[in-house]
């Protein structure tokens, strides 16, 4: 059961009750939510945080936003030194910085700077967030 200190503006859910089309939080109430999609001219989906559903991660979705497979894990490439990599079967983003370690004679490093669990969309989006200070931009 999701509640309203699980998402954030711009996250995408099913609400369950009414429908399973994807659509995307437009306004977070202390007790309702709502919900909108692309081409509704503007009409909100008014709905309580507890009537909705996180939508399964998979393939196309990762595809989408530009993580690309590689012998079992997705990995991104956010910059220079970072890569996001996201592991499918343990539900976990990872962040890991992968350049120069100054106090080690210049050598190459790879650590995990941030590391968090994600079974669905909305918390693949709020951990990209936290791991990247961006937000992840998708269309469903």
């Amino acid at each position: 059961m999701m509640t309203t200190s699980d998402l954030r503006i711009g996250n995408w859910v099913h609400d369950s009750e009414c429908t399973r089309y994807p659509m995307y939080v437009h306004t977070i109430g202390e007790d309702y939510v709502y919900l909108n999609f692309d081409g509704n001219e503007g009409d909100v989906w008014e709905c309580k945080p507890e009537e909705l559903q996180g939508i399964k991660l998979t393939k196309d979705i990762l595809e989408k936003v530009g993580f690309s497979y590689d012998n079992g894990y997705w990995r991104l490439r956010t910059n220079e030194d970072f890569y996001l990599e996201y592991y499918p079967h343990e539900y976990r983003l990872r962040r890991w910085y992968t350049g120069v370690d100054e106090w080690n004679n210049h050598a190459r490093v790879r650590e995990i700077t941030f590391e968090c669990q994600c079974h669905y969309l909305h918390e693949f989006q709020n951990a990209f967030y936290m791991a990247t200070m961006q937000e992840l931009k998708i269309k469903l």
